[in-house]
């Protein structure tokens, strides 16, 4: 197990650092967005900042990593779709992904399609990643604005084992999503004690399930 800075790191406290918290604030319009910059990029600073003190060890097991993917959208996909973010922060030990973090903007919440492709993505994510996983779990959180959603993928069963996806019986593969397809899926703050409590709860299952060096 990694040993995590003393005094001051996600496992010795019972909330997140005042400073983080900060930076956790809605943005305004025109001030905190450069001309040209996307809403969801304004999120990735708060999430990097998030992530490097999270995962600060004395031994500098983890980086953070913002990388992009080549998109696979087709030329004539609707907008919401073709907006869907191609950058992913990725938790890294050596290399190798412990933790997958998919960012978009609140917008994203409002309609049964953005949902889909939200969730879409992170599973895709899983799809390229899950073998190069070093540890037994692959973790993944997708956000949404302020608003988080966790999953978990065993290398073992070579899926994610949470959350499962919605069925519907008897619906045709073409038919159109109910109205409330995945609505409240994304009902943890970040920010939040609840958020907080999830991140810690990841970060101690991936320190524990490190090989021992």
């Amino acid at each position: 197990m990694a040993q995590i800075y003393q005094g001051y790191s996600i496992l010795d406290v019972d909330r997140w650092p005042q400073r983080l918290r900060d930076k956790w604030r809605d943005p305004v319009p025109g001030v905190d967005i450069l001309p040209g910059a996307t809403l969801e990029s304004y999120w990735y600073g708060p999430v990097n900042s998030l992530l490097g003190w999270a995962f600060s060890t004395h031994l500098f097991e983890f980086d953070v990593a913002l990388q992009r993917f080549p998109s696979l959208q087709n030329p004539g996909a609707v907008d919401f779709v073709a907006k869907a973010s191609q950058e992913t922060f990725i938790v890294q030990m050596r290399n190798a992904p412990v933790l997958i973090v998919e960012i978009m903007d609140p917008s994203h919440l409002s309609n049964t399609q953005s949902r889909q492709a939200a969730d879409d993505q992170i599973r895709l994510r899983y799809r390229q990643m899950l073998d190069l996983c070093p540890i037994d779990t692959l973790y993944g959180i997708s956000i949404i604005g302020r608003y988080m959603r966790v999953y978990y993928a065993s290398k073992e069963g070579e899926r994610i084992i949470y959350p499962t996806r919605p069925v519907y019986p008897g619906m045709h593969p073409d038919a159109v999503l109910p109205a409330n397809h995945l609505q409240g899926q994304w009902n943890t703050e970040v920010i939040s004690l609840a958020g907080f409590r999830e991140f810690k709860a990841i970060v101690s299952r991936i320190l524990t399930e490190l090989p021992q060096r």
